[in-house]
């Protein structure tokens, strides 16, 4: 172990699976710019009664593997609290953590915050949170196209669509189109709520191309502790019948922010847009806060534009929220908010 660990504040990166060299060694690179030490390890090498830990640290030359002692924060990359078999989070239960959000609030966990807030319930999508059969029924009669999806993250997976017809029901489950009656959907309402699945209103949201697309916010703290937001892309379904930008049939794709707004919008437009969004989803963060705590520093915010303009909200992802395209400003940001949160023990 390098003995300047010792004398710094030190970062311990909790992982549960393998990460990306270039990422480690950023986290690495960022919190010696902070004056504080770092290492990353993983949920099993915890040994609570020498209240030290096995883990990886870069000696200059590659990742050294080594006993460290308990760090003086928990950067918490793993953030399986409510599921995890590994045993790692009570051993590290009187450090200072990143996240410690005791469960995954799920989407109607969510949308009843943003009911509560006026600053955001304007995002709010009309939603039922049990399918019951006549509930779905008159929810059908009043918007004519709804979608049901699982309460939890699925990635896409089991969302259908459902529209009403003159005479009959159409269900998508985007692989097939179902032709049922009134009976037929009265035994799937009553399949999927024992589920757990949703009932929300389908908001048209697409490029005028007709691509069905949703943009994802990414929000993480600073150094101070305050919200900022990392990137906005746009995320695409290229398959015609697949409403779901992130299904895992669709051949999906994305969009730097900037390039969309310049090729849906005029330059006013695109500027009127954009301000909507980043206040929109600063807002919601805040909203966050005030519900849940200081208990999470990342969201993955997905939005939606339906053909007025409007903004809604489709659900957020306070957990393990995906940095396939902005490693480098998630680590900054990751031990940003990790030497923050050392300096205020310190202080």
């Amino acid at each position: 172990m390098d003995t300047a660990l010792k004398r710094q504040p030190l970062i311990g990166m909790l992982l549960g699976w393998k990460i990306s060299e270039p990422f480690l060694y950023a986290c690495h690179s960022f919190a010696r710019e902070r004056g504080c030490g770092f290492y990353y390890f993983f949920t099993g090498g915890i040994d609570a009664g020498q209240r030290r830990i096995r883990g990886f640290s870069w000696n200059g030359r590659e990742w050294e593997e080594g006993w460290f002692p308990y760090p003086d924060v928990v950067y918490d990359r793993y953030r399986r609290r409510w599921k995890d078999k590994s045993g790692c989070y009570d051993p590290l239960s009187g450090i200072t953590s990143t996240h410690t959000l005791p469960a995954n609030p799920g989407k109607v966990a969510f949308y009843r915050v943003l009911s509560r807030h006026p600053e955001v319930k304007k995002l709010l999508i009309p939603y039922l949170a049990k399918v019951r059969p006549d509930s779905l029924i008159d929810f059908l009669s009043k918007h004519r196209k709804v979608v049901l999806k699982p309460n939890g993250g699925t990635h896409g997976r089991r969302t259908l669509f459902i529209t009403r017809k003159e005479s009959f029901y159409e269900v998508d489950d985007q692989s097939h189109v179902h032709i049922m009656n009134r009976l037929d959907l009265a035994e799937l309402a009553e399949m999927l709520n024992e589920q757990g699945f949703l009932v929300q209103k389908a908001i048209d949201s697409r490029t005028r191309d007709g691509a069905p697309l949703s943009l994802r916010v990414h929000l993480m703290k600073d150094g101070a502790g305050a919200w900022t937001i990392l990137s906005i892309l746009v995320f695409l379904s290229l398959t015609p019948h697949i409403g779901i930008t992130n299904h895992e049939e669709t051949f999906r794709s994305f969009s730097v922010w900037e390039n969309f707004l310049r090729s849906q919008y005029s330059r006013a437009e695109g500027a009127g847009l954009d301000k909507r969004v980043r206040s929109c989803a600063l807002a919601v963060a805040a909203a966050l806060e005030l519900e849940w705590g200081s208990s999470f520093h990342e969201i993955g915010l997905d939005l939606g534009i339906d053909p007025s303009g409007r903004l809604y909200a489709f659900e957020s992802n306070v957990g393990n929220v995906g940095m396939r395209f902005g490693e480098l400003q998630v680590a900054r940001s990751g031990m940003d908010y990790a030497a923050y949160l050392a300096g205020k023990q310190q202080s």
